[in-house]
């Protein structure tokens, strides 16, 4: 298992909860967040948000039988992580195996009166803990380079809106194609009333989209979406017959 394994950046649900002193009206100078699938800034708590404060999320894993989860914490604007400023990391392990996405880790971001940051991560399923103290004056960015982050990030906006609209996409085929997969080798129901001939266009899409996706990551948002098409255009005609009644029992279908 490569322990730099990052969190998938799909979120299962939200929960958000919030202290707030009515004397005190600091506010977080950048956004705070985490380092998910595809290099990807996901926010806990986005900039301007008045502290102290503390907010989590679910995350699921993005690989199977994935045991370590790396939680690489960032302060920025940016839609990667790569143009944000690493304040610390962590990792949580005993993640027990299982299907990508089955694990929930739940990321907790607690930010006091001080400045003080705590991130905490927790396994739903084991009750595995770790975390990491960020203190406020440690790895923090100067007022200067807060001005300047803000200023590429205004700057960068466009880009920041493709990027993300780019990995959205590449997401969605993956986990389609993901699911896909796991239907037809783990469904006995839907494979049962299959045809021959409609169980092997089906594996043989699932297969051919996951194989494109292994060789072509870096491509453009018309592409992935182009792609989720034509699985989805092979797929859910099928998956829809399968589930209107029309199939009842299996059949005997001509090999080709």
């Amino acid at each position: 298992m490569n322990l730099d394994t990052p969190i998938s950046h799909l979120r299962v649900s939200a929960s958000v909860g919030t202290h707030q002193d009515p004397d005190i009206f600091e506010i977080l100078p950048l956004s705070l967040g985490i380092h998910v699938e595809g290099g990807e800034m996901s926010v806990i708590i986005p900039r301007n948000t008045a502290i102290p404060t503390k907010k989590e999320e679910q995350f699921m894993t993005c690989a199977d039988n994935q045991s370590v989860a790396l939680i690489q914490v960032f302060e920025g604007e940016r839609a990667r992580t790569v143009n944000n400023n690493l304040l610390g990391k962590f990792e949580l392990t005993g993640i027990p195996p299982a299907a990508r996405g089955i694990p929930k880790l739940t990321i907790s971001f607690d930010v006091d009166a001080n400045g003080i940051l705590n991130v905490s991560a927790e396994d739903q399923t084991t009750g595995n803990k770790n975390n990491i103290t960020i203190i406020n004056d440690k790895g923090r960015l100067s007022t200067e380079e807060i001005e300047r982050m803000l200023r590429e990030a205004k700057f960068f906006k466009d880009k920041h809106e493709q990027h993300k609209r780019r990995v959205e996409a590449k997401n969605d085929l993956e986990n389609y194609g993901y699911s896909m997969r796991n239907k037809i080798k783990n469904d006995n129901n839907f494979t049962f009333n299959l045809t021959y001939s409609d169980k092997r266009k089906f594996e043989n899409a699932t297969e051919l989209a996951n194989e494109w996706l292994e060789t072509n990551q870096d491509s453009e948002e018309d592409q992935f979406k182009n792609k989720m098409r034509e699985l989805e255009n092979i797929c859910n005609p099928i998956i829809a017959q399968m589930y209107s009644g029309s199939s009842t029992g299996p059949k005997i279908d001509e090999v080709d």
